[in-house]
């Protein structure tokens, strides 16, 4: 607080302050909010009841505070790290990168801003300066364990070759292991720097490479797991109780992206609508701060919607509720809810392919998946006991398209051309598959490949990588690669209708973008990978009992490629078969009845293994 403070304006803060500590947020935050009136251009006044905001979970308004501030003061460091704060809290990284770029320069020996910057950087994929942030921290506090933890999770960047990617993953494994074996979890002190750290960032780019990843993530998971129990050592043992005569199931939904995403849209969404509430009552706990009318479906399809960032307040919450069973419909995207997940809440917990890889964490007792997916020896990829709903596992509904979609020209596009859409995020394209573009270009000489720019930087090093892969076929790279920036929901679904073909990715296969391409009725192309993140596109197409486009190697995904563009027959018997038969993919209840069904026996086998063991 600055010295020169109007001491009723200073005084009225103090009121407001110790309102807060007691809980009574709304109270203080009425104290500030009357003194602004009086005094609008008070920095004091609005500097503190803009984190009271912060506090309260109301992070819009909080970011509109801060702004104000900083048109008053553009040189507040403070109010530049909270402006930074509440944006990436609002999952606006760049934008937030920007006011802790501001926040270094006028703090530079002020870890947290170094701090925050290198995560926004390395959500922004600007590896490099998320890497030299972390490591400034380092200079300033050498054991700083957020800083270190953020520096091991680095180490999962996009790479340009594939013995990059194998070397870059070891110095990720080696990082990690050091991390587990050289935290000591003897005070509290340690216990909540290392529940700060965790709470900072997540495993969320492991599964990008195209490997085994549970070896890995159980190594995290075990980590996770301890320091949560350090933390909060009244979550560990839950003693299963069987429901009452005529009791509903109590089961709880966990997750960080309550809103338009694809974790809602697609996993959970048709779950919530058409669970029996006859014999389920559904809780739905939102940890994230983002809300929107997505979110106004969850509260109706919830008999109860709690929203709570805190850690430890949704614990008590959903402990308080008695749960029979949880469901985190994705985790590793975010880490409020993977904290949340490495606590024993419930008799039964589980997690499904929000984020399809496993979770790790030996508080989950199952995950969720779908039969279509998984590959035969699917159980050796999880940590948990791998469950195989029928079908695709969920109850997709298309959205209503964003409106009436004229007829557009694309960017670089001339007549005549074979448009191949590669809309993935760039990560998912692997090293190993590059010479697929350029092996379908060879035949297809009018072939125009178009991408999305998801950050300059993966772009960069995808764009190296593709011109080496068309050199090798004595092709040059820029007569058949166009990249797009990111678009909004109606300029994708005009990139949709108008592109002839939908390439999808090898390793991590497309699950949003092609559930969003059948409306368009385009052939799709894929290939199966060996893990059930890489077989999304092709359970799909099964579904549709479009078997023609599904690969069965490199060679033949290129040969389907092929004859799409050069057979304009096939390609439209191939479209009108999926127009015939998307209607299967859609609406499908066959997995929630299913999933009733595991929810009923999972409850039940728990009560009585416990009762078993007493």
């Amino acid at each position: 607080m600055a010295a020169n403070v109007n001491p009723f304006f200073a005084s009225r803060i103090s009121q407001a302050l110790e309102r807060a500590s007691t809980g009574a947020l709304d109270e203080a935050l009425a104290i500030l909010k009357d003194c602004l009136e009086q005094a609008p251009d008070n920095a004091d006044l609005r500097y503190e009841y803009g984190n009271l905001l912060f506090d309260a979970g109301r992070i819009e308004e909080a970011a509109n505070c801060f702004r104000q501030q900083l048109a008053l003061n553009p040189v507040d460091a403070s109010a530049l790290l909270m402006l930074g704060r509440a944006l990436h809290r609002l999952k606006k990284p760049k934008e937030a990168l920007h006011f802790f770029r501001q926040a270094q320069r006028l703090a530079p020996g002020l870890p947290v801003v170094h701090l925050m910057a290198g995560i926004t950087a390395l959500e922004s994929h600007f590896w490099d300066e998320a890497k030299a942030a972390f490591n400034r921290v380092l200079a300033i506090e050498p054991a700083n364990l957020s800083a270190r933890l953020c520096l091991c999770m680095s180490r999962l960047e996009m790479f340009s070759g594939t013995a990059e990617l194998e070397n870059g993953r070891k110095a990720y494994e080696a990082a990690l292991r050091e991390l587990t074996q050289s935290v000591i979890l003897d005070t509290q002190e340690n216990i909540d720097r290392a529940f700060e750290a965790v709470g900072i960032m997540s495993t969320f780019f492991l599964p990008y490479q195209g490997r085994d990843d549970r070896e890995l993530q159980e190594l995290y998971g075990s980590w996770l797991c301890r320091i949560m129990a350090a933390k909060f050592p009244q979550y560990q043992k839950l003693y299963a109780q069987p429901p009452a005569l005529g009791e509903k199931l109590r089961i709880g939904l966990v997750s960080g992206h309550l809103f338009n995403h694809s974790v809602w849209k697609i996993v959970a969404r048709g779950w919530c609508k058409y669970l029996d509430h006859s014999k389920f009552m559904l809780f739905s706990y939102h940890t994230g701060d983002i809300s929107d009318a997505a979110t106004d479906d969850v509260r109706l399809f919830s008999d109860v919607l709690i929203k709570e960032s805190s850690v430890g307040a949704m614990a008590e919450i959903i402990s308080r509720h008695k749960p029979h069973l949880l469901i985190y419909p994705g985790l590793s995207m975010e880490p409020q809810s993977s904290r949340l997940a490495a606590l024993r809440l419930a008799p039964v917990q589980c997690v499904s392919w929000g984020h399809p890889v496993t979770s790790g964490l030996p508080t989950m007792d199952y995950y969720i998946s779908s039969d279509l997916m998984e590959p035969s020896d699917g159980e050796q990829h999880y940590t948990e006991k791998l469950v195989r709903l029928p079908n695709l596992s969920v109850c997709y509904e298309p959205l209503p398209l964003p409106g009436p979609l004229p007829p557009t020209k694309l960017p670089g596009i001339n007549e005549g051309d074979i448009t191949f859409l590669c809309c993935q995020n760039l990560m998912k394209y692997l090293p190993q598959y590059d010479d697929i573009f350029p092996a379908i270009a060879c035949q297809v000489p009018t072939a125009k490949f178009i991408f999305l720019k998801f950050s300059q930087t993966h772009l960069d090093c995808f764009q190296g990588r593709l011109k080496e892969a068309f050199l090798r076929y004595g092709l040059e790279a820029e007569k058949h690669l166009v990249f797009y920036p990111l678009v909004n929901s109606l300029t994708y679904a005009v990139l949709n209708a108008e592109v002839t073909i939908y390439l999808d990715s090898i390793g991590w296969s497309g699950g949003n973008t092609t559930f969003e391409s059948l409306p368009f009725d385009k052939p799709i192309v894929t290939l199966p990978g060996d893990f059930m993140r890489g077989r999304h596109t092709a359970a799909i197409l099964t579904m549709m009992e479009v078997h023609e486009t599904i690969a069965s190697d490199k060679d033949d995904y290129v040969r389907i490629a092929v004859r799409l563009a050069n057979d304009l027959e096939w390609r439209r018997m191939i479209s009108q078969k999926i127009a015939a038969n998307k209607c299967k993919v859609y609406g499908d209840q066959t997995p929630v009845r299913a999933l009733e069904r595991f929810m009923a026996q999972a409850v039940r086998a728990a009560t009585a293994n416990h009762f078993m063991r007493s």
